[in-house]
């Protein structure tokens, strides 16, 4: 039985948030956690710009997340909107 060409997009508007949680996000939070686990002999200087590189790392998978919630929200939305 072939899927519904509407059921088709909503399949598709959750698979690539789930893809970017995977792909991006989850690999940003690895990375800090390594970052983290490197302060430990830093010197002053690199300690600065690691915690700096870091703070990147975290809002940039807070953001992603937001865009990702708010694609949810849309695509919820719609969802909804086209089963009135």
């Amino acid at each position: 039985m072939k899927m519904k060409e509407k059921d088709k997009k909503s399949t598709q508007v959750f698979k690539t948030p789930a893809s970017i949680i995977y792909d991006e996000i989850a690999q940003n939070l690895c990375l800090v956690k390594v970052k983290l686990a490197m302060t430990e002999n830093m010197k002053v200087k690199e300690l600065r710009e690691n915690i700096r590189k870091t703070n990147e790392l975290v809002t940039k998978s807070i953001q992603q997340l937001r865009d990702i919630g708010s694609s949810l929200q849309e695509a919820e939305k719609n969802c909804l909107q086209s089963k009135k």
